[in-house]
């Protein structure tokens, strides 16, 4: 998962999280790696991408097949799943990049078949948004994901029940307290229950991905806003209203920028961040990918760290 945090005049505030389909390893990784060489007197911050495929290799067994699976029309998926594939690789393992159609399922278990592998992996790493795995042929073909699947999958289906920004409404049916979440994301309420176009709510499609259609008075273009807000009237349950908040911002060398650090979790840890900056406060396609490095302070002898 990878929680994006802002930094407001209240504190730390938590906009989203990707639970489905998290990306940013690349940029969180071997970018940071790159960008540190040139940054001497900073450290950088967790590799998640070995950490990952650490978990991934520790599921699946010594030279256990993996099935990398993604959207393989998508040239960025692609990417990540390479790049995770070489790591995965020197960890002794089998990597096989694949689209979910090359899979077929028998009693529950994916088997591999295609022209370049036919093998049952031992585990599935799901680079694929699960709202599209319907759409696939053959029909039911994307039902062991979600039910019955017993290979071992990251992430399985369900993990879209997180990702929805509307999760947050059954909080209060929940047992699992979740008090860091609940302290940080700002107040969730259904579109219906709030004025159109008010300056103080932020209207976001349940399944939306990279700030795509979020609508921020004074911040979303004009036209654009009006046409969400009219969509938000007339299918309100595509939408959830979130509580407005206020991005401080960074002076930099290109001008005002507001950051966005996207942090990943894994098994509940911490174990990397995905730094991204914008000339408004809104973190959508025109955002743009920055290294995150660790200043270290001397104090006596002991080091002391601050994120910068």
């Amino acid at each position: 998962m990878r929680f994006d945090f802002h930094f407001t005049p209240e504190g730390w505030r938590i906009s989203e999280v990707n639970a489905d389909v998290p990306g940013g390893f690349i940029e969180a990784s071997g970018f940071v790696e790159l960008m540190a060489e040139y940054y001497p007197g900073y450290s950088v911050p967790p590799n998640p991408a070995e950490a990952y495929e650490d978990a991934i290799a520790a599921a699946a067994g010594k030279g256990g097949a993996i099935g990398l699976v993604h959207a393989t029309a998508h040239c960025d998926d692609r990417q990540v799943m390479q790049y995770l594939a070489k790591g995965l690789q020197r960890r002794g393992m089998q990597p096989i990049v694949l689209s979910p159609r090359h899979l077929k399922w028998d009693s529950g278990f994916a088997r591999v078949a295609s022209s370049f592998a036919a093998v049952k992996p031992a585990l599935l790493v799901r680079f694929f948004p699960a709202e599209w795995l319907p759409n696939l042929r053959p029909a039911r073909s994307w039902e062991p994901w979600f039910c019955g699947g017993k290979t071992p999958m990251s992430n399985p289906g369900p993990a879209i029940l997180i990702q929805s920004k509307r999760f947050p409404l059954v909080w209060k049916e929940l047992k699992t307290p979740l008090p860091t979440w609940r302290s940080l994301l700002p107040e969730t309420q259904f579109p219906n229950e709030i004025s159109p176009g008010s300056q103080d709510w932020v209207f976001k499609p349940v399944f939306g991905r990279v700030g795509e259609d979020v609508a921020i008075a004074g911040i979303t273009e004009r036209r654009a806003y009006k046409e969400i807000v009219k969509d938000v009237k007339r299918h309100p349950n595509d939408w959830i209203a979130q509580r407005r908040f206020n991005t401080l911002p960074l002076e930099t060398h290109s001008g005002v920028r507001y950051p966005c650090l996207g942090i990943f979790t894994l098994d509940g840890h911490a174990v990397g961040v995905y730094g991204r900056i914008a000339a408004k406060p809104l973190i959508d396609h025109d955002a743009q990918d920055i290294a995150v490095l660790i200043r270290r302070k001397e104090h006596g002898k002991n080091d002391r760290t601050r994120t910068v």
